[in-house]
């Protein structure tokens, strides 16, 4: 009786720390590192990476060529910070990658280590693209890019 009674609970136990891993896994950043390592937080696998996916439509337009006007883009427009349309096409983004994420009510911040034949895709040079969710739709709302 008292082992039925102890695999009871081991189950009910196992059951419970399961639950509490999906969530857990679920958030967008699991675990923040100290910046001196190689990525900067790790990102947890089963995530909702629709705010991603618009900073990643975003950042491919801006691969060919067409700057500003991504489909994603913010209906008033995507605010450029310290870039412009010019220097975008004149310093080519070839490769990047997802750092850090900070969800916050409807908006979200991506930051991305960007990379091309020039520049090592390094966090030395960070990409910090804001998207806000208006309508169940995720739109641009800043990019600002470190040269």
């Amino acid at each position: 009786m008292r082992r039925k009674g102890a695999s009871i609970g081991i189950l009910l136990l196992s059951v419970g720390l399961g639950i509490a891993l999906a969530a857990w896994m679920r958030r967008p950043v699991v675990l923040r590192l100290p910046s001196l390592l190689a990525d900067r937080a790790v990102l947890g696998p089963l995530r909702d990476r629709s705010p991603e996916q618009a900073g990643e439509d975003f950042i491919l337009s801006l691969q060919q060529g067409k700057c500003v006007s991504s489909d994603r883009a913010s209906s008033q427009g995507v605010r450029l910070i310290n870039t412009t349309c010019e220097k975008e096409a004149r310093i080519p983004i070839k490769a990047w990658r997802l750092t850090d994420r900070l969800d916050e009510g409807n908006g979200t911040r991506l930051v991305y280590a960007w990379g091309n034949s020039q520049v090592p895709l390094s966090h030395g040079n960070p990409i910090e693209i804001e998207v806000e969710k208006r309508d169940g739709v995720w739109f641009v709302s800043t990019y600002d890019r470190v040269f």
